[in-house]
């Protein structure tokens, strides 16, 4: 799931762009919204609880979203080139 949300993201605000470079900052907001979910959990009655390698995994998949968003537009303006 978080491989989507760091590719929708990256994909939204158009990092290839001139208008936002910063895929740290990117990374940190997607992890951070994984953090916030996972402190949600903890706090509702639902059975759910924090759990720290869940926070882990969010951020890998964040790193694999944001990973194949790169790859995509490299490969999409190889071929725009050829």
């Amino acid at each position: 799931m978080y491989a989507g949300l760091g590719f929708m993201a990256c994909w939204s605000l158009n990092i290839s762009s001139n208008r936002f470079k910063s895929y740290p900052l990117l990374l940190l907001f997607v992890f951070m919204w994984g953090v916030l979910m996972e402190i949600l959990q903890r706090l509702m009655a639902n059975g759910r609880s924090l759990e720290f390698m869940d926070m882990l995994a969010n951020l890998g998949g964040a790193i694999v979203g944001l990973l194949a968003y790169i790859y995509m537009v490299k490969v999409y303006k190889e071929e725009l080139i050829r």
